[in-house]
């Protein structure tokens, strides 16, 4: 039943991104080419890294403040459990060791690029 379900949800998928991406009909167009726009104005390789982990690091902040507060939560609510104040903290600190791995993702793509001496 499942795969029946992810099957369909895909086929959706598909069929409204093809919509999105190619709302230029190739008979109304005239021509036999499709053009994709570049959504992120990029032409080398080491501009395309450089903006994803952009946006990683700009999805990760209110990631990290969720994950945080849920840690939080899990303390406040540990009722001197130790078992759940060990568990909140833990929350936490592999919500900050992630966003420090994102940001540093960043800098070692700045420092490569400085090395290769890429623009």
């Amino acid at each position: 039943m499942s795969t029946k379900i992810f099957l369909f949800i895909g086929l959706i998928s598909f069929a409204v991104l093809n919509f999105i991406l190619f709302d230029n009909a190739v008979a109304q167009s005239g021509t036999n080419t499709i053009s994709l726009p570049n959504p992120l104005s990029c032409q080398n390789l080491g501009c395309i890294f450089t903006e994803i982990i952009s946006k990683l690091a700009e999805l990760a902040i209110p990631i990290v403040v969720i994950m945080v507060l849920i840690g939080g939560f899990q303390i406040m609510t540990a009722g001197g459990n130790e078992e759940k104040i060990k568990q909140g903290k833990s929350t936490i600190w592999w919500a900050v060791i992630g966003y420090i791995i994102i940001l540093l993702a960043n800098g070692l793509v700045l420092i490569i690029e400085s090395v290769l001496k890429a623009k």
